[in-house]
């Protein structure tokens, strides 16, 4: 009887995990699982297949194809159905899976699951908290990100709902996203002091803690007051910027080179939330180290050869664009972020075609087999950072009139860059210094596409873009088609007005 119940659980977590159509079949499972909910190791199955499923949601193509190639990060690309995320023509894709939301579903059910079922199962009481705490930040993250990519999307917060739904607004969305953090934050310590409530040692910054909630906040009240030009918004989120840069917890690295080195490698002083990976779950993908690291980090590579691995090995960043991004003069990370700029760049343009060699990554993991296969960067995918967390705090703070905290902010990044403090005459406008102060820092990170929509500039900055009307805005063109696969068996499900307008 045990081993069939057991039997039942994992078919329960198999079938969550591996279905296409999250919002038609995850609510199907409800009538087996309160059934299996009896021991310690039924709650911590499907907290592992959560935890899973959240790291998953890294490595799919959202962050890096939506957050940099669609924000032409790059200069061009040209391969496959990616070159339409590019010029933004998405409805020239072939596949919705290009923007399906199915494993960000997958996570929300998974922590439906434990909130709904994990009162039953006996345990310590700081373990239970701390499980309760990561699966309403794991929910609050997932619908943070479908609220950022979609905008609207149908919304679910009990594992037991089994009726079809129609696509909630953004602003149900969003305070959902703020009640879950603040759940996430009553129930979570800080990261030195989450060992006591799992009572084992913690190493890595992939696990749910106070600060990490903070960060989330921090950034949903940045995206949702920015939007609305929402004031209380906007003040909590400085708050929550502020909670992140006082704590004990976190500190900046001292160099861009350390950024290389230590912060995207992973579990650094300066990461707050970031994902693990091994060789085996192709980790790097959750970042475009993968696609845009090559020469000479790859030694297949030579000066010049496409600088990057199939299926991406056409995304093309030339000396002429990273010399447009990073325009001032003794910018350290010039020569952190990409290999020897200077010197590539003084070569026979013949040899490296104009070409700038990305460097932020520098592990490869390849296979063992003669072909030496790249397999992934040893890297973590970081989602939030201290000096990120300063920047955003920069432009938060410009958006409220207080020019001089956002002043000292944006400095405090300038200064490790190698950078003179910000000048209202060599740097012009303070708001679109600390946009381009970010978008040197993160320089493909996964940020630069919200940036653009959250300071209104999306249609300033990319000529992609630019013929948009107000009404084309209104109606859902920053955001992604809503996925073919969620009209299956739902028929309350409706199009994104703007592209029902376009093709879908």
């Amino acid at each position: 009887m045990r081993n069939m119940k057991y039997l039942l659980f994992l078919f329960m977590i198999c079938f969550i995990t591996s279905c296409n159509d999250i919002l038609d079949q995850v609510p199907e499972i409800s009538v087996t699982n309160a059934n299996v909910w009896t021991s310690e190791n039924d709650a911590e199955s499907v907290f592992n297949s959560m935890q899973f499923s959240l790291r998953k949601q890294a490595t799919i193509s959202y962050n890096w194809l939506y957050g940099e190639i669609r924000a032409q990060s790059v200069d061009n690309y040209t391969n496959y159905s990616y070159k339409y995320i590019f010029t933004n023509e998405l409805d020239l894709l072939t596949s919705s899976g290009f923007y399906n939301w199915a494993e960000y579903y997958k996570t929300i059910s998974l922590a439906n699951l434990i909130l709904d079922n994990i009162a039953k199962v006996g345990m310590d009481e700081e373990k239970r908290k701390y499980m309760e705490g990561s699966a309403y930040f794991a929910r609050a993250m997932s619908y943070f990100k479908i609220l950022k990519l979609w905008g609207e999307a149908p919304l679910f917060t009990t594992s037991s709902n089994i009726t079809e739904m129609e696509k909630a607004t953004k602003e149900k969305i969003a305070k959902q996203v703020f009640e879950d953090a603040k759940e996430a934050k009553a129930r979570l310590k800080p990261w030195s002091q989450i060992s006591e409530q799992l009572g084992k040692p913690l190493l890595s910054k992939q696990y749910a803690c106070e600060g990490a909630v903070d960060a989330l906040f921090a950034h949903a009240y940045a995206w949702v007051g920015s939007l609305e030009n929402n004031h209380e918004y906007l003040l909590s989120a400085v708050k929550s910027a502020t909670d992140v840069i006082k704590s004990p917890e976190y500190k900046l690295v001292k160099t861009p080179e350390e950024v290389c080195t230590q912060v995207m490698y992973g579990n650094s002083s300066e990461g707050i939330f970031e994902l693990e990976y091994d060789e085996t779950e192709r980790g790097s993908s959750a970042t475009l180290a993968y696609y845009v690291v090559g020469y000479p980090v790859l030694d297949r590579f030579g000066p010049g050869d496409n600088s990057g691995t199939w299926p991406l090995n056409e995304i093309i960043i030339t000396n002429d664009l990273i010399e447009s991004i990073y325009d001032e003069p003794g910018d350290l990370r010039l020569n952190s972020y990409f290999y020897d700029f200077e010197g590539m760049k003084a070569m026979d343009e013949s040899i490296t075609k104009g070409r700038a060699y990305p460097y932020k990554w520098r592990i490869p993991i390849y296979s063992v087999a003669e072909d030496r296969m790249l397999l992934a960067f040893d890297a973590n995918a970081v989602i939030f950072r201290l000096g990120e967390i300063y920047l955003l705090r920069a432009e938060i703070y410009n958006r409220l009139g207080e020019t001089e905290l956002a002043i000292d902010d944006l400095n405090e990044i300038r200064k490790r860059a190698g950078l003179a403090p910000y000048s209202a005459a060599k740097n012009g406008d303070l708001k679109l210094a600390i946009l381009k102060e970010r978008q040197r820092e993160l320089y493909l990170e996964g940020f630069r596409f919200e940036d653009l929509v959250r300071n209104g500039e999306l249609r300033n900055m990319l000529p992609s873009y630019a013929e948009l009307t107000d009404s084309d805005m209104k109606d859902g063109a920053a955001y992604l088609p809503t996925p073919s696969s969620a009209f299956l068996k739902n028929p309350q499900m409706r199009q994104n007005v703007y592209w029902k307008r376009n093709g879908f």
